[in-house]
């Protein structure tokens, strides 16, 4: 399917010959270097450029017409002009004159006083995801996912924000969770004292929701798709406590698991009962898509039993499967007084 021309691909042409008096012949320019050779008599420099007449009066009145043109097609081209020249820009680059086109829109439209937080999409799409003034903005405004801390509290824990306490018990006997919004955050998350036992990171959602709860022991659910709020909090949750990770046993669910060791300094404390290869034997096992993160290299000897396993026979166990055996709770709690 063809794409409709580049709006910015003449005037950045027409920017170019003007200030440097030559074009390069191009496949992408070859209509409008065409156009130009009849409209402003423009001559062939050599067999890979193009040029202004040679005769002084012919090229005047040809660098004339282009001002016309260009004051038709981008009337503020001489103001973008200098903010190039002062931002290092090149305007005679089309996806650098849309750059400072849309620096200049948003000169005019933005608020002189920026928030304090302004949302990663909000961001990306105002200065872009990758260009320079992106960068630059995010050291003026940082960024925000806006993405939410889901916890779940055994009763008597309470979690504070700044100091205050946030009425866990009232609120999780209503909504059965707590869930706070990335920006809440901001003002210091903890545990009012003498907090958890432990704290147990979960990979799944549904199997977050549905694990049964170790009394005075909190669950995270920390998301296979983005685990970056969890990270940042992690240590303020669960550091100089018990910990414990229940995931998916495949390659992806195990660097999750890793990652969250190392934002703690720990080893990696996967949650794999004794009975999770009943399942595998049973059926259970499923192979990865073709996309799935391999299994990690692990020293032989070093790997829990299951999980070689899993890694020689190519398949791998979803965490959910487990969640209603009978067997769960005490095996989590026994689990958990070891870590804690």
């Amino acid at each position: 399917m063809s794409h409709p021309p580049d709006p910015n691909l003449e005037p950045a042409a027409l920017l170019r010959l003007w200030r440097d008096g030559t074009l390069a012949d191009t496949a992408a320019l070859r209509p409008l270097l065409e156009r130009l050779h009849r409209d402003y008599c423009i001559e062939r420099a050599d067999a890979r450029r193009w040029r202004l007449p040679g005769a002084p009066r012919a090229a005047a009145e040809a660098r004339a017409s282009l001002e016309r043109r260009l004051d038709r097609l981008l009337p503020a081209w001489r103001t973008l002009i200098a903010e190039a020249a002062a931002g290092g820009l090149d305007p005679g680059r089309p996806e650098e004159l849309r750059a400072l086109q849309r620096a200049a829109l948003l000169a005019r439209t933005l608020p002189v006083a920026l928030p304090a937080r302004l949302n990663q999409r909000v961001q990306q799409a105002l200065w872009g995801a990758h260009s320079k003034q992106a960068r630059d903005e995010l050291h003026r405004v940082p960024p925000s996912a806006d993405g939410v801390l889901r916890l779940r509290c055994a009763p008597g824990l309470e979690l504070c924000l700044g100091g205050t306490p946030l009425g866990t018990g009232e609120r999780t006997a209503r909504e059965g969770e707590i869930v706070l919004a990335e920006r809440a955050l901001d003002a210091g998350l903890g545990w009012d004292a003498p907090g958890p036992a432990g704290l147990i990171t979960v990979e799944n959602l549904g199997a977050y929701v549905e694990l049964p709860l170790p009394q005075r022991w909190a669950v995270l659910w920390v998301p296979g798709h983005d685990q970056a709020l969890a990270l940042r909090h992690l240590p303020a949750l669960a550091g100089g406590r018990g910990w414990l990770h229940f995931g998916d046993l495949d390659g992806a669910g195990l660097a999750i698991g890793e990652r969250l060791a190392a934002a703690l300094g720990r080893a990696p404390a996967p949650f794999i009962p004794e009975w999770w290869g009943e399942y595998l034997e049973a059926g259970f096992g499923l192979t990865p898509a073709a996309a799935a993160a391999p299994w990690p290299e692990a020293p032989s000897g070093e790997r829990h039993p299951l999980l070689a396993t899993l890694a020689e026979r190519g398949l791998w166990l979803e965490q959910e499967a487990i969640l209603l055996d009978r067997r769960l709770p005490a095996s989590l709690a026994a689990a958990c007084a070891a870590a804690g």
